[in-house]
């Protein structure tokens, strides 16, 4: 060959592929990136909340219209605010005449806010909302064992029982301790707003240790006004104070154990709006 032919000149062009930096995949993985990190944040803002709350969220998401059926109940925000039974074919007349007719069966009747409706289920309500909250919120944590919640004959009850030691009262009068404050402020907040009447008791044991000339009467009447105060402190309305009696010694809850630390206690009471039926034993 030639040494000095001439070789040809050969020129090379790339062609930019523009596909790796303005494609989609980037995209979809940021946005996935975004999302994560805002469940993250989503969820450290619901673990701050408080326990009611947090009840009053996962029970929204459960009924959101809170009248999705008998068999679902409201939600506890619901039930802070007066609740009402769920309307059923039962009651269906009665709705009537209270001023509307529905169009499908379980939407929820809504009364008057200034109706008294307190009924067996309403309590039963109440009394599952508060034994999930009392079980889970720190702020009951230390006095938990010493609240009873309970559905009676009567209506729904929670007792305040001392111990050995200090609980809700000092010793001997109707000074707070600080636990034991705070614990009836929370079940003041709960149900201090509701429409429905509350009866505040006062109980003792036979010869309670007691400050100055003060009697188990002035003790039991005197913490079951201070309940009261505090309750209408957080939004009781006072013309829903339906009765403060002091029982002294005369109705123990153990009445095997007359001196328990237990029957000194305090009950605050909801009341059946009307008697419950109970089932003749003649019939």
């Amino acid at each position: 060959m030639n040494g000095n032919a001439k070789q040809p000149i050969i020129i090379k062009k790339k062609k930019a592929a523009h596909a790796g930096g303005h494609g989609g995949a980037w995209k979809i993985a940021y946005a996935d990136m975004v999302t994560a990190m805002m469940a993250f944040f989503l969820v450290m803002w619901i673990c701050g909340m408080d326990v009611k709350t947090r009840l009053g969220i996962a029970d929204y998401f459960s009924n959101p219209s809170s009248s999705a059926g008998p068999n679902k109940p409201t939600s506890w925000f619901f039930i802070t605010s007066g609740g009402v039974p769920r309307l059923t074919q039962g009651n269906l007349e009665q709705s009537k005449e209270k001023g509307g007719e529905p169009n499908a069966e379980g939407v929820l009747r809504m009364d008057p806010a200034e109706k008294d409706n307190f009924d067996q289920e309403i309590a039963n309500l109440y009394a599952k909302a508060l034994a999930t909250v009392v079980e889970r919120d720190p702020e009951f944590a230390a006095l938990k064992d010493s609240i009873l919640i309970e559905v009676t004959d009567e209506g729904l009850r929670v007792e305040l029982m001392e111990a050995e030691e200090p609980r809700f009262f000092l010793s001997g009068s109707s000074a707070w301790t600080r636990p034991g404050r705070r614990v009836v402020e929370s079940l003041g907040g709960m149900l201090g707003r509701s429409t429905h009447h509350i009866i505040f008791e006062g109980h003792t044991t036979p010869a309670p240790r007691v400050l100055g000339r003060a009697t188990k009467w002035d003790l039991g009447a005197d913490r079951a006004l201070a309940v009261r105060t505090v309750f209408q402190e957080a939004g009781l309305s006072v013309d829903k104070v339906k009765q403060i009696k002091c029982l002294g010694d005369t109705a123990p809850r153990f009445s095997f154990r007359p001196e328990d630390p237990r029957n000194l206690r305090v009950a605050i009471v909801i009341p059946y709006s009307k008697r419950e039926a109970k089932p003749n034993p003649q019939q």
